[in-house]
């Protein structure tokens, strides 16, 4: 089977196909090879076939008709960005770091404004005593001169005014005021003080810095569950790499296995085409030999007949020795027969059967086992 200009074209185009794998190449002479082989030609195109068996790499040496098979080449593995988690960290801690810097800016400027409106406040309360309590030293003033007036015009009604009672009594309401005006001071200085330790009080850097160590303690918190979470990135990503790279070891794998199992498959299909190829042949030979022996065996039937007619005169004379050489059980058969069929089919079905008896009698005859 000589190579028609079809292929010899492929051939060529093939060849000159920069785009095709040497695995693809050799897939399509394969098919090639094995139409010439199954024509006849199983030469062809052994030296080409060999040099793109020994250039594609993983190709299995398993072998098909003496054409060898490949596999498809490992796919590559995609390129997965590297994860580094000092970038990652130092991507995010500025953020952490901006974000806690602002809040605490924001937070020490609403405690700082809420502690000076206190202070104004309380300020201005302090503004307001020195007035009230001289006021109210004034109205004590008022008093005390309202009641001297009157010990005056009582003692003077009674004739009292330059006796001893006199003195007594205006000493006493003298220290009455006295004590009236040093208890208004004390109150004053007291209410001061207050204020004064309030003001102080607002002033204490107690609440800015449990605000700044509370601040600082949920940055280093966030600061460390970042760390965490990079290593978790980074040994998550090294697990993914590590099962992608099995995952494709094992497809590799598999394909490899795959491949030769396809070889395997082809040879035992080719074997098995081989035996069936045999076996149909077998039976031809069978079948035209049967057809062969077939056709003797009708022979000598027919001959067997007919050398047993020429014997009698007619036909009806042959048929009536028949039916007279009969056993009970034949002649039954033939009146049954005859009423089923008819009595001309009935004396075929006895004809066909009886040169199938001289046809045995004869091949007994030849053979040795009966004599004449």
């Amino acid at each position: 089977m000589a190579l028609t200009d079809k292929d010899q074209r492929f051939i060529r185009h093939m060849e000159a196909d920069d785009s095709l794998h040497d695995a693809d190449r050799l897939k399509h002479y394969v098919t090639l090879k094995q139409q010439q082989v199954a024509g006849g030609n199983a030469s062809f195109g052994n030296a080409d076939l060999e040099r793109y068996y020994r250039q594609t790499t993983g190709t299995t040496k398993a072998q098909l008709g003496g054409v060898a098979t490949a596999p498809k080449p490992p796919t590559p593995q995609p390129q997965k960005p590297t994860f580094d988690p000092q970038a990652y960290m130092q991507q995010f801690e500025s953020r952490i770091n901006d974000m806690y810097n602002q809040q605490r800016q924001a937070q020490l400027a609403q405690l700082r404004a809420q502690r000076d409106k206190a202070i104004g406040q309380i300020n201005q309360q302090k503004a307001e005593v020195a007035p009230q309590y001289q006021g109210m030293r004034n109205q004590t003033d008022a008093m005390n001169l309202q009641n001297v007036q009157k010990l005056r015009e009582v003692m003077a009604n009674a004739g009292l005014t330059a006796s001893g009672e006199n003195v007594s009594a205006n000493v006493a309401m003298n220290n009455e005021r006295v004590n009236s005006i040093n208890s208004l001071n004390l109150q004053e200085q007291q209410t001061m003080n207050d204020f004064n330790r309030r003001i102080t009080d607002l002033n204490n850097p107690a609440d800015e810095n449990a605000l700044m160590a509370q601040l600082e303690a949920e940055r280093a918190r966030a600061l460390l569950d970042l760390g965490m979470r990079a290593d978790e990135i980074g040994y998550s990503r090294s697990r993914d790499s590590e099962m992608d790279s099995r995952y494709y070891d094992e497809r590799d794998y598999s394909r490899g296995r795959d491949s030769i199992q396809d070889g395997r498959w082809n040879q035992q299909w080719d074997y098995q085409k081989g035996r069936d190829a045999i076996e149909d042949a077998r039976w031809r030979e069978q079948f035209e030999y049967g057809k062969y022996r077939d056709t003797i065996s009708d022979q000598q039937r027919s001959e067997a007949i007919q050398f047993e007619k020429q014997k009698f005169a007619s036909e009806t004379a042959w048929r009536q020795h028949v039916y007279n050489n009969m056993s009970a059980s034949e002649k039954a058969q033939m009146e049954w027969n005859k009423q089923q069929f008819g009595e001309e089919m009935a004396w075929r079905i006895e004809e066909n059967n009886r040169a199938d008896k001289l046809a045995r009698d004869r091949m007994e005859y030849d053979a040795g086992f009966q004599t004449p």
